[in-house]
């Protein structure tokens, strides 16, 4: 019973430092891949800030072209340039939408992704833990039943020994009695 008792509690918490590791490694899986996608996001903002910066060196030389040309091309330049201007600030604001919904996209796939994978990994620790405590308590039933079996078996014998030296006193009695009554 003891050795039972303690083989299940080794092998518990065996089980149970089998799936705080595991929990470990989910944890570690979850920082890293977030730091990635964080990552990669940081380095798309700063493409699209470079990005930015040269089309406003664009824009300012193309002001400096404009000022430069004759006078009665101005007005003509002034309304292109607007209109130019007005199409570059919508460019840019698309492609600053889609930088940050594409990268908020992959950053949201992969926290589906690793929430879906631990789940796993838990469901798997579960039935890992749930298979070690069924083990132990099958030991443990066998042993019960070894343990029952041995003691019918004493009692038997027990019994036997007791139905014996009471069949040895009885006889002992009557060849007493016997004797008694020979004299």
């Amino acid at each position: 019973s003891v050795a039972a008792w303690t083989t299940w509690y080794h092998e518990y918490m065996t089980a149970k430092s089998h799936a705080m590791k595991a929990c470990q490694i989910v944890r570690r899986w979850t920082h890293t891949t977030q730091a990635l996608a964080l990552d990669k996001w940081h380095s798309q903002l700063s493409l699209f800030c470079h990005q930015r910066a040269v089309l406003e060196r664009v824009i300012v030389k193309m002001e400096k072209g404009c000022m430069s040309a004759a006078y009665d091309g101005w007005s003509a330049r002034v309304v292109l340039f607007t209109k130019q201007r007005a199409t570059l600030e919508r460019v840019l604001l698309r492609m600053s939408n889609c930088v940050i919904a594409a990268s908020l996209d992959r950053w949201g796939s992969q926290v589906r992704l690793f929430t879906k994978q631990r789940g796993i990994v838990e469901r798997i620790l579960l039935r890992m833990a749930q298979g070690k405590m069924a083990g132990a308590y099958d030991g443990w039933s066998v042993h019960v039943k070894l343990f029952k079996h041995q003691r019918a078996v004493l009692e038997r014998v027990v019994d036997r020994m007791h139905n014996v030296a009471i069949a040895r006193s009885m006889n002992r009695w009557k060849d007493d009695a016997k004797e008694e009554k020979e004299m």
